[in-house]
């Protein structure tokens, strides 16, 4: 019987994905002499290698991983958090002031995620060409001028057009977050950092309600884009300072798990000569093969090119890996499931700011209380159990890590369609506000839930296209945003509550399948993929070592 119910694999002696995380049980001398962890993580390999470089992030020290982390967190929070929610709790006052409609309002969320949508393929494109580190501070600086025009807005049309330009800070610190992650963390230290960077988008726009309901009730919704302005000016300076280039041209040796033929003697042999100590780990540096560059030298917007291929390339490379199947369904489930953050929240205005709730601009922000803890309780749960899973099965499967293993805890997103269905019966029957901004937050914990462990997946799965398959769930997701805030709206005054969050829930539920069968078939399709891969076959690359 297969380990934990993934079906096992042998057209191929090594699938890609598949790697040695545990040595503890492991017979092969290779697996010792590679690179491990510290302290309780002395008997996990790394994966993958760091270099011998002193400027490979992966040699980075602990605390300059953790600045650029944070930092760039910080700026996924304000860009892909904060921006689009901000106008929700305040859209009736705007309505009203500017004389338009309820869905005039929301279309400026939706308008802006579809210029997110649109842009997503050309940043990438520019990333991989270019780096990381000029993209992220072109979105910061689009932020700083974005909040300008709206904070200065006096009629409709203008506050429209700085919510455009304000789009162009997303996608970056949205989908290009992802793949720094894996710059910057070994595969055992990823599930932590991939909850918090989900917990920013789902969870911190719930917490942006909250806080701009009182604020526009008491100071007028232009003291948001004032607070906010500073927020984002400090995010750019951080941004400039502290987040060096984190694209790194690795050899191909050093990255063990994404290739089909591995030659672990032939690595274990470089590093030995390289290492002063055998039991060498992720934050001992490495002699240095290089000379590390000084603080000044790491604020260079420009450090050359980091791939061979033109754009033009580049941009079809962002759609041809829907040609996986297994990247086309999560990118799918993701994309429905991140769309149910803007499904709820744009219409909490229209059903409690409306008889027969008719509650104030400040209490509707109170409504995104619930989703906001549920969205904690994700992080907290997700980001602390995912690592230490994954490294408990290794160690029963003989030390052997299967990317499938992140897909266990996503079994707790049902909740998400439980939540869905009690939201549509509570806000159709009357109940409680209190009620209903919890049963928000059990939506909320399950959208959390099925981020961080399909973002998790993806990541260890098919790392070498990660990238790509981020901006591709982006793309999808903010297609779907801007149809729901096209048409949410008017489906609820329509249908009511009870047939629109009957209908998402169902949804939901049915797209839920995708994860059973790929964590049962996943190492199959893996192994399928690494002998028939569509993209080598066409010469189309998405990656550069």
């Amino acid at each position: 019987m297969p380990f934990a119910l993934i079906l096992d694999d042998v057209s191929l002696a090594h699938v890609p994905g598949t790697v040695i995380l545990d040595d503890a049980k492991s017979t092969s001398q290779v697996v010792h002499q590679l690179k491990h962890g510290t302290g309780r993580n002395r008997h996990v390999v790394l994966v993958p290698q760091p270099s011998e470089d002193v400027n490979d992030p992966l040699n980075w020290s602990t605390g300059k991983k953790l600045a650029a982390y944070l930092v760039t967190l910080f700026g996924t929070c304000l860009y892909a958090g904060c921006t689009s929610p901000l106008l929700n709790a305040g859209l009736l006052v705007i309505a009203g002031e500017f004389k338009v409609g309820i869905m005039d309002v929301a279309l400026l969320a939706g308008e802006q995620m579809l210029v997110v949508g649109v842009t997503s393929p050309f940043v990438l494109a520019l990333a991989r060409k270019y780096g990381k580190r000029p993209i992220y501070l072109f979105s910061s600086i689009m932020a700083v001028i974005g909040t300008v025009v709206c904070q200065t807005a006096n009629e409709f049309p203008t506050l429209r057009a700085g919510r455009v330009v304000q789009g162009f800070s997303v996608t970056a610190y949205e989908s290009i977050v992802f793949a720094s992650v894996g710059d910057l963390f070994f595969v055992h230290e990823r599930g932590l950092y991939l909850a918090a960077t989900n917990f920013m988008f789902a969870g911190i726009s719930s917490l942006v309600s909250v806080i701009s309901g009182p604020i526009v009730d008491n100071l007028g919704w232009r003291y948001q884009f004032h607070i906010f302005l500073a927020a984002v000016v400090l995010q750019t300076i951080l941004q400039f300072f502290f987040v060096p280039e984190t694209t790194y041209r690795r050899d191909v040796r050093y990255n063990i798990g994404t290739v089909v033929e591995e030659n672990l003697e032939e690595l274990a042999v470089v590093q030995a000569h390289n290492m002063e100590d055998k039991g060498s780990i992720e934050h001992t540096e490495a002699v240095p093969a290089t000379k590390k560059r000084t603080f000044r030298q790491g604020l260079a917007l420009y450090r050359g090119k980091y791939s061979d291929e033109n754009l033009l390339q580049l941009w079809i490379a962002t759609f041809a890996v829907n040609l996986n199947l297994a990247v086309f369904l999560i990118a799918i489930l993701q994309a429905f499931f991140a769309s149910l953050l803007v499904a709820v929240a744009i219409s909490i205005a229209q059903l409690f700011g409306l008889p027969p709730y008719s509650l104030t601009t400040a209490q509707i922000g109170y409504m995104y209380l619930g989703p906001f803890i549920g969205a904690i309780i994700g992080l907290v749960f997700f980001g602390l159990v995912q690592d230490p899973l994954a490294k408990y099965l290794s160690r029963k499967n003989n030390g052997v890590y299967e990317p499938e293993y992140r897909l266990l805890l996503s079994v707790l997103s049902l909740s998400t369609s439980a939540g869905l269905f009690a939201f549509g019966y509570l806000t159709g029957s009357m109940g409680t506000t209190y009620a209903c901004s919890a049963v928000y937050g059990i939506v909320i914990f399950g959208v959390i839930g099925c981020l961080a462990t399909t973002s998790s997946y993806i990541m260890d799965a098919f790392h070498d296209m990660s990238a790509e398959i981020f901006i591709v769930g982006n793309c999808f997701k903010n297609f779907v945003f801007y149809g729901m805030s096209h048409s949410i709206n008017t489906w609820l005054a329509q249908k009511g509550p009870q047939k629109v969050f009957f209908t998402l829930g169902g949804i939901a539920l049915g797209m839920m399948v995708i994860v059973p069968i790929m964590y049962v078939f996943g190492k199959k399709y893996r192994s399928f993929w690494a002998r028939h891969n569509l993209l080598n076959k066409w010469h189309i690359r998405t990656h550069e070592y």
